[in-house]
């Protein structure tokens, strides 16, 4: 059977107007409930609209057919107003069966099942909709399926006292449910590609309060001027106490939201609302503004009868939602729950206060003439606030709102790496004439030395075999054995062709040289560089006078990074900064060598240096997580936000389960914009990656304001811990991060002294004693005196810094006295501020507690300070127990001095060798064991180390006087210390 229709309205020319084609390419498994002659047909509902397939006729009970039928519906697209028409609106397909009972003229309609197809897939860029669906069962088609399972039970029932046979053979089959195969097609896109859909999708008002008595209730969601405004009327209160579990993301609520309740449904529970892009710009505009907006519950008064008295406190409440997570970029769903408060008298949120009465405005009128008292009205009288009910009950709304496409678009990874790559472009690789020519260099000497070692081989086994020869003898015999077995020009062959090689490759200009003048100066140019080469690479290869100014120790990276981090805690900055140079130099190729200089430049306050590193990093690993956060978080400090936050969502884009990487972006972006609704995706994406972590630092908020601090990032970590005082119960761990940013400013003060200084004295050695330069020197002494109130000041605010940074570890203490953190950083701020007494006081402590974290560094700065208050058997001691569990560099030289100190000349030369074999650029290693020579009397020794300390630049004026007593004993050469 096939049936077509088309439903034109009237619509003007102007009018964008769209074909909906609707098929039904099967209906199976019909079934009559009727005992007289029926048939069946399809009807496809839309917009109003109706199309009928033609009859079908079923001859006899329970025999089933299929049917085909096409209809084309036709409708506006033109306005929101059109798509929201068709988004509000469902496909329906309506299977009746017809029969004419007896003694009745007209056709009795009995409408069987229901199928309902939702129009929005079609707005969302898919064109077709096919699929096979059962029809939803209707009264009389239920009534006869249930009818059927009461005769297969009975007969599961009979068949137990019956013969398994007779059991199969009187078995009745359970009802089929009839289906429906459709298909839906359009043949261009209903929405246009900038406009969007919005659906709002309300589950449900739950725990309801048990005073409230049946009524129907509406749903407000936004005011009536708001872009996103949507009600709900006709909710019923269900009072059978169901079941509820909802899931959701957002709200006041936990996430998964379940219980038993009475709750308030509502017929039709999505509602769609259409964006144009103006639209849209409003509602993005709106959320970024007010971040909530109203949700309104009303109960309503039932229509018709006597109106009940109204119940204080239950005729309306109000809540609200939280709306940011639709700005997200790349969001198009959330689900929200919330509770609704009650409506206080002075602050109603903007809700309009009940209307009141009828029978109380006309008692307000009697007042008037015969009793002067006014009635008061209901707020007035009102001792339950309006909503209190519900607020109470913990009455609470569910929701979901989605969206056709996201309102912020969302990078795709691909993307984000292209832009990337083009922030930070790949190395530019040498190309390949430079390559080609150093690898013909090599060649050539790789060459010359086989040779040479071939030779030297020859004459040492020619002058074994005939040893009572002379040198010039056994070379003729050499000479002579070449010759006669060709090893001679077959030298001579692969010199030449390394030779041709290297030409052509290193001199690629040679096809120029036209006239035998220039090929002669040309071969004389050859000739000269090939000889230096020659001689360099001989040199290199069989000189044993000379011996290389430092040999190379093949430390791995994790030991060098691990040096330089030494003498970092120990202050000495400048030797820091050359092993994390070496660093680069050596594993270059490591991702890992640039990004610790990077974090090492970061604490130095050396942004500029940090970028390079990072950008090297980066380009070495374009996954690199660390050094894309790092480097986004320097470049919005130093002003360029644009490419900063994009560096940094590129880094979540790679590494989306890091929670440290949602903090690092979540504070940079409220660094730049604290209004950003990003900022709260980032926070949500954190939580749900946390790490559960047993120590000081918890809390993801003082986990990342430890990361901030030790990069040296104080603004970052302060707003980190600010977050996290507006939910701590414990300050432990609040007040050693507010010690450690106290510390830090304390660093900014000296420095900004240190810095007065060095000018002060430039300035001094670069003035002039003339006339103009006195009389300027003159004017100068009049401001003195206020240079040196500014420097009162700044000592003044030095000191109320450093009280501050030890108040707060001594709060702090007095909570936990064994938390050894603590005591180290009070040992930390005592040491960094020259105040070691203190500071040797704390480290002991923190030593003397069962666990603590950072031992090694404790150990080196506690060990600093024995030697400079020259408690020298302590310090051996302490040093002997670090340098026996761990590679240390600083551990071997500590070592080495309070052994010599101490007079154990020998054991300290050991620890000094120890030392110099992992960190053998290090001038004050240099200068100990040039004492030590000397000591030992091995003067030549010493002038040697005492060279390469020089050379070093050894800045220890007490070590270089000592050095120089030394040697005036020892009768060595004063004038090298000169």
């Amino acid at each position: 059977h096939f049936h077509r229709c088309q439903f034109r309205g009237n619509m003007s020319e102007s009018e964008r107007n769209t074909t909906l084609r609707v098929s039904v390419l099967s209906v199976n498994d019909l079934i009559t409930t009727r005992e007289e002659p029926s048939w069946f047909k399809v009807e496809a509902r839309f917009m109003g609209k109706v199309a009928t397939s033609d009859k079908i006729e079923m001859p006899k009970k329970g025999t089933t057919k299929s049917v085909k039928f096409t209809n084309v519906f036709e409708f506006p697209t033109e306005t929101v107003e059109n798509i929201e028409d068709i988004v509000n609106s469902s496909i329906e397909f309506h299977l009746i069966e017809v029969t004419r009972e007896k003694k009745k003229k007209n056709d009795t309609l009995i409408p069987q099942g229901l199928i309902s197809v939702d129009p929005l897939t079609l707005l969302n860029g898919q064109n077709v909709i096919e699929d096979t669906r059962e029809f939803t069962p209707l009264e009389d088609l239920i009534e006869y399926i249930s009818k059927k399972k009461k005769e297969i039970e009975n007969n599961n029932s009979n068949s137990r006292t019956a013969s398994k046979a007779s059991s199969r053979k009187d078995s009745v089959n359970p009802p089929l449910v009839p289906s429906l195969h459709f298909r839906i097609e359009t043949q261009e896109d209903l929405l246009p590609s900038t406009w969007n859909i919005l659906t709002c999708d309300l589950k449900g008002v739950v725990q309801m309060p048990d005073t409230i008595s049946p009524s129907q209730f509406s749903f407000e969601l936004g005011d009536e001027s708001s872009p996103l405004h949507i009600s709900y009327d006709d909710g019923e209160l269900d009072v059978s106490d169901s079941h509820y579990q909802f899931e959701v993301d957002h709200g006041d609520t936990p996430h998964t939201l379940s219980g038993s309740s009475s709750t308030v449904v509502f017929p039709i529970p999505k509602k769609r609302l259409c964006l144009s892009e103006t639209k849209q710009a409003d509602l993005v505009s709106t959320i970024s503004r007010l971040r909530t907006t109203r949700v309104l519950f009303t109960k309503k008064p039932p229509v018709g009868g006597k109106t009940p008295k109204r119940v204080e406190g239950e005729n309306q409440t109000v809540s609200e939602i939280k709306l940011t997570p639709l700005l997200y970029p790349g969001s198009s769903y959330m689900s929200s729950a919330g509770r609704f408060k009650a409506i206080e008298p002075d602050h109603d949120q903007g809700v309009a206060a009940p209307p009141v009465e009828e029978k109380e405005k006309k008692s307000s009128k009697k007042g008037k003439g015969g009793n002067t008292a006014s009635t008061p009205t209901l707020q007035e009288t009102s001792l339950t606030a309006e909503g209190q009910v519900y607020e109470d009950a913990g009455t609470t709304y569910v929701l979901h709102l989605s969206l056709v496409r996201p309102l912020v678009r969302k990078r795709t990874h691909e993307q984000l790496v292209s832009h990337v790559n083009e922030l930070i472009p790949h190395r530019q690789i040498q190309p390949a004439s430079i390559l080609a020519a150093k690898k013909a260099v090599d060649n050539f000497k790789d060459t010359i030395t086989g040779i040479a070692s071939d030779l030297i081989l020859e004459y040492r086994h020619t002058q074994a075999r005939e040893h009572n020869q002379s040198v010039d003898e056994t070379k003729e015999k050499v000479v002579q054995s070449l010759g006669s077995d060709g090893r001679y020009e077959a030298f001579k062959e692969k010199i030449k062709s390394s030779v041709i090689s290297l030409v052509r490759e290193k001199f690629a200009d040679v096809n120029g040289l036209t006239d035998a003048q220039s090929r002669h100066e040309f071969v004389s140019k050859l000739y000269v560089y090939l000889t230096q080469q020659m001689h360099e690479m001989l040199n290199k290869q069989f000189s044993f006078s000379q011996s290389p100014e430092y040999e190379e120790v093949n430390t791995p990276l994790p030991l060098l990074i691990k040096f330089a981090e030494e003498n970092e805690v120990l202050l000495n900055y400048d030797r820091a900064a050359d092993i994390f140079g070496e660093c680069v130099v050596r594993y270059g190729e490591d991702v890992n060598s640039w990004f610790s200089f990077a974090c090492f430049s970061s604490r130095m306050g050396d942004f500029a240096k940090c970028e390079e590193c990072l950008r090297r990093a980066i380009q070495l690993q374009r996954d690199h997580t660390a050094s894309l956060a790092l480097l986004g978080t320097v470049l919005v400090l130093r002003g360029d936000s644009t490419e900063g936050l994009d560096l940094l969502e590129a880094a979540t884009s790679y590494d989306s389960t890091s929670e440290l990487l949602w903090l690092y972006r979540m504070f940079v972006l409220q660094y730049v914009d604290p209004n950003d609704c990003v900022i709260e995706m980032c926070e949500l994406n954190a939580e749900k990656n946390k790490e559960e972590r047993d120590c000081i630092y918890n809390s993801s908020f003082l986990f990342v304001a430890d990361h901030f601090l030790t990069l040296g990032l104080p603004s970052l970590a302060q707003a980190a811990v600010a977050r996290e005082m507006l939910t701590r119960n414990s300050w432990t761990g609040v007040n050693l991060i507010l010690s450690r940013l106290a510390a830090a400013e304390l660093d900014t003060v000296q420095s900004a002294v240190k810095k007065e200084q060095e000018g002060s004295e430039q300035n001094d050695e670069g003035e002039d004693e003339d006339s103009d330069s006195i009389q300027q020197h003159k004017e100068e002494e009049d401001v003195d005196g206020e240079g040196e109130e500014d420097k009162a000041d700044k000592r003044d605010a030095f000191d109320l810094k450093l009280q501050e940074a030890v108040e707060r570890i001594d709060a702090s203490l007095s909570e936990t006295f064994s938390q050894p953190e603590l005591w180290v950083q009070l040992g930390n701020i005592m040491y960094e501020n020259g105040r070691y007494v203190k500071a040797r006081d704390a480290f002991e402590h923190a030593l003397d507690l069962p666990t603590i974290s950072n031992e090694h560094n404790v150990s080196l700065r506690l060990g600093d300070i024995y030697i400079m208050q020259e408690e020298y058997d302590k310090a051996k001691n302490l040093f002997l127990r670090r340098c026996t569990s761990t590679t240390t560099s600083r551990g071997w030289f500590g070592l080495g001095i309070a052994a010599y100190r101490l007079g154990e000349v020998q054991e300290a030369e050991e620890a000094f060798a120890e030392a110099n074999m992992y960190d053998n650029r290090n001038a004050q290693i240099w200068g100990y064991l040039c004492l030590i020579c000397l000591r030992s009397g091995r003067g030549v020794e010493a002038e040697q180390c005492f060279k390469f300390a020089s050379k070093l630049k050894l800045a220890d004026d007490a070590l270089l006087q000592e050095i120089a007593l030394e040697m005036d004993e020892a009768g060595v050469r004063s004038s090298i210390v000169a």
